[in-house]
């Protein structure tokens, strides 16, 4: 018995054999493989909801300061690919904290999907030009159709946020 116990306990049967080491290797490749997808659509949402949240409180403060300092504030977009935008000083959305052009901002006028760069804001806090109304500011990731959006909405300058397909139909959006 006590032959058999030493038997056991032997270096040279300790640990796992190159095929067993192998497979647990091909098991978890295979489950990395299955998450990555999931994993990067996630990162991706999440920016796209950190670059949406930083850019209504850039849009609030100059409609803020507007009212404040009575007179027109302007915010522009500076870099579609960081994403950033100008409201008298550049701030980068979403902190700059994931690789440039993974993210892209854009913006446009009404449902015709006019290209713009800038809305203002008058002294009233309002869009100055009510041909700029619905005014888009559309935030998708790069090479992929999801998108998250945000938009100047009527002529009291209120702001709403959406996603999907209700971007491109900015009048009717809840």
């Amino acid at each position: 018995m006590k032959r058999c116990l030493q038997h056991l306990k032997s270096p040279s049967h300790a640990g796992f054999t190159l095929l067993e080491g192998l497979v647990v290797l091909i098991i978890v490749a295979i489950l990395a493989g299955i998450a990555a997808p999931g994993w990067l659509a996630f990162l991706n949402r999440q920016r796209m909801n950190t670059v949406r949240s930083d850019l209504v409180d850039v849009l609030k403060q100059a409609q803020t300061t507007a009212r404040q300092q009575r007179r027109n504030v302007t915010v522009s977009i500076v870099d579609p690919a960081v994403p950033s935008v100008s409201d008298g000083t550049t701030q980068i959305l979403g902190g700059g904290n994931f690789p440039e052009g993974t993210i892209q901002l854009s913006a446009y006028i009404n449902e015709d999907t006019n290209p713009a760069t800038s809305v203002t804001f008058d002294y009233q806090g309002r869009p100055e030009d009510e041909a700029s109304v619905p005014f888009v500011f559309s935030i998708s990731p790069t090479g992929v159709p999801a998108q998250r959006c945000v938009i100047v909405a009527n002529l009291l300058g209120s702001l709403k946020t959406t996603e999907g397909d209700n971007c491109n139909n900015p009048s009717v959006t809840p």
